[in-house]
């Protein structure tokens, strides 16, 4: 699945290039000579979180975020993910107090509340789990550009997903202006959640 993350950031890449955007730091983008805009990705939102309270779009507004796709019987990028990001906030120290971390779930039939709170506890405390209903999820997924699909079950009924794996940084403004990739190690993660915390709302 690692391969197909690289895939979709390739294309991402030159979607981002087509729209007119170019990197100025590690990992952030800004618009190309004042043409276009910062890329336009995520949707106003309502789930509910890994201790069973509703969480909305409307908790993120002035405050730089960083949201994650995925689900918690992943046995690679999700946890190696979560993983990687706990130790980039830790090494920015006291900085990374302002950021949101969120990892959204697509597979809501078993990833309920208890289900994200026993997964979570593996990682930085700070990170927010949300789940809710498979078209709230899908459909805030796709405004992200996320990709998943479940695989054919084993005889036991256990699936796979295939995903796309990025990470996406949103700044104080609630746009896109970079990613993690997941090949990105917590000290390549590092320069990239600094420059994040910087971004101010208007």
């Amino acid at each position: 699945m690692r391969k197909f993350g690289l895939i979709v950031l390739a294309l991402a890449g030159v979607l981002l290039i087509g729209a007119g955007v170019i990197a100025t730091r590690p990992g952030l983008i800004r618009p190309l000579m004042g043409r276009a805009e910062p890329v336009a990705l995520g949707a106003a939102f309502s789930l509910v979180d890994q201790n069973g309270n509703a969480f909305t779009s409307a908790e993120l507004k002035g405050k730089p975020f960083v949201v994650f796709f995925g689900f918690t019987h992943c046995l690679d990028e999700c946890p190696t993910t979560m993983s990687d990001i706990t130790q980039a906030l830790k090494l920015m120290g006291p900085q990374s107090d302002k950021l949101k971390v969120l990892f959204v779930t697509f597979d809501p039939a078993r990833d309920t509340p208890p289900v994200l709170a026993a997964w979570l506890k593996n990682f930085d405390p700070r990170i927010i789990g949300l789940t809710g209903s498979l078209p709230a999820l899908t459909a805030l997924a796709k405004s992200y550009g996320v990709f998943f699909k479940a695989d054919a079950p084993d005889k036991s009924g256990n699936y796979d997903f295939t995903h796309s794996s990025t990470t996406y940084l949103m700044d104080a403004r609630g746009r896109f202006v970079g990613e993690i990739s997941p090949e990105d190690t917590p000290k390549a993660m590092l320069p990239k959640l600094e420059a994040l915390v910087h971004t101010v709302a208007d």
